[in-house]
């Protein structure tokens, strides 16, 4: 019984999704969105120039629920001088055990300006394409649940892009952006019936702050990402991370209307970090799948001097 309800509840997701215009948060989202900020902002810079910084993230969402979502995302930044970055990001998400799987592959640019000593702004341009794929056969899905039409096959390709800025000091930093901005149709047709599905544009504002309680010892890092599309209510994640002797940090936050958020990270060496974070959720979702779990692996190093310190997770200028 549970396993089918799990199944409709599936169903239900991935049609609302993709017939008569659907609306919401397509778009993957992270708690652990500091370490992958150029995800969500092409515009977010990292140290200075000659650094590199990679990583990998990975997310299973709502466990428990037979078919829910798994994200698994690459991605690096390479600052090439004073003025200009360069990013590479990969986003797989699937749901449904390959019933409905989406590629995306990113190219960044970032252009910087020095407003001062310790203060910047960059203006970033994300470029990509997103490799769209469905094959509900197999899924287990009723004979008389989804209209036949629905269940076939389908494959497209079509381009992405965004926008954002990102402005940085010393202690404070706060980014705008908006992705998906062709709004690039899907499912337009399948045997005479027009379904109609799209990319909507999603919209982030991103602010924290570092108060440095004892310097290198004990650092406060409150947060706050927005996320807003259309036809979808504004979420909000409320987050604070203590860091401890720049090598140990704990937070929390809050998903409105969805979920506790915890999270840890560890730097193992100057250039190596680790890190987990949980989801509780407390939506009516909570009764099927309760959790969500994150795990990422950071890695960064200076190219041109070849050593590995800062790590832009403790670096004074707030470059997570």
């Amino acid at each position: 019984m549970k396993a089918k309800i799990n199944r409709l509840i599936l169903a239900l997701a991935t049609i609302g999704l993709f017939i008569q215009q659907a609306r919401g948060q397509q778009d993957p989202q992270y708690t652990q969105y500091l370490y992958n900020h150029s995800i969500v902002n092409p515009a977010f810079i990292i140290g200075e120039g000659g650094r590199l910084n990679a990583g990998l993230l990975y997310r299973a969402q709502w466990v428990g629920v037979e078919g829910s979502p798994r994200i698994l995302n690459a991605f690096g930044q390479f600052r090439l001088n004073d003025k200009m970055q360069l990013g590479l990001s990969l986003v797989r998400d699937d749901i449904g055990s390959g019933a409905l799987l989406e590629d995306n592959v990113y190219a960044d640019y970032a252009y910087i300006l020095q407003l001062g000593r310790e203060s910047s702004l960059s203006l970033g341009l994300k470029a990509g394409f997103t490799f769209f794929n469905s094959d509900f056969e197999g899924f287990g899905f009723n004979d008389n649940m989804i209209d036949p039409a629905f269940l076939e096959p389908t494959s497209e390709v079509f381009p992405n892009i965004g926008a954002g800025a990102y402005y940085l000091n010393k202690n404070f930093y706060a980014g705008i952006s908006a992705l998906n901005l062709l709004n690039a149709r899907h499912l337009d047709q399948s045997d005479g019936v027009i379904n109609r599905g799209r990319e909507e544009v999603h919209y982030y504002l991103t602010s924290g702050y570092t108060f440095q309680v004892l310097p290198d010892i004990f650092s406060m890092r409150p947060s706050i990402l927005a996320r807003g599309v259309r036809g979808a209510p504004m979420i909000l994640d409320l987050n604070i991370n203590l860091l401890f002797y720049d090598r140990f940090e704990i937070g929390m936050g809050y998903r409105t209307s969805e979920s506790f958020l915890s999270m840890f990270n560890f730097r193992l060496t100057p250039g190596l970090r680790i890190g987990y974070a949980h989801d509780h959720t407390v939506n009516n979702l909570g009764g099927f799948g309760s959790s969500s779990h994150e795990v990422f692996l950071l890695v960064n190093a200076d190219i041109f001097k070849g050593n590995s310190d800062p790590d832009p997770a403790i670096d004074e200028t707030l470059n997570y």
